[in-house]
């Protein structure tokens, strides 16, 4: 993985190819290998390449990717690289294509807002009105974006 990392790096036309042809087989890596911490982070910072180097997922692709991206900003085992780099993902298909380009089911919304409440609790508890983290920052913009889209 470290010679595509650096392939996808340096070179623009190996970034398009693998926008072009390379993101199922990610995807599916991604899916086969969760518990492979250095196969995750690998994979994301690849994919953080290839979305924050101006080239852009199509809505379906993100779409897609939105099963994979979500437990990696969720989930406690995700490494802090693996967790920025899908913060910054799902940033820029935030921007590109709007709150409602996220299916975020009513499970992950309730996972969201209890973490960003017990996050709050304990933050108002030391006397610390701000958010921590990116984390939760995400998190309440995710929730926040698409609510809207979950009482249509």
């Amino acid at each position: 993985l470290s010679a595509f990392l650096v392939a996808i790096e340096r070179s623009p036309d190996a970034r398009e190819v693998v926008m072009d042809k390379g993101l199922q087989l990610m995807r599916e890596t991604a899916k086969q290998t969760p518990k492979h911490k250095s196969v995750q982070g690998s994979l994301a910072k690849a994919l953080e390449l290839l979305c924050c180097e101006g080239l852009h997922m199509s809505l379906e692709e993100s779409q897609k990717w939105s099963g994979i991206l979500l437990p990696w900003v969720f989930s406690k085992p995700c490494s802090d690289t693996v967790r920025a780099s899908a913060i910054n993902i799902l940033a820029h298909v935030l921007e590109d294509y709007g709150p409602s380009s996220l299916p975020i089911s009513q499970g992950w919304l309730t996972i969201m807002l209890t973490d960003v409440l017990s996050t709050k609790k304990s933050a108002l508890m030391t006397g610390n009105n701000q958010p921590g983290t990116d984390k939760v920052k995400v998190r309440a913009l995710l929730f926040q974006a698409n609510f809207t889209w979950f009482m249509i």
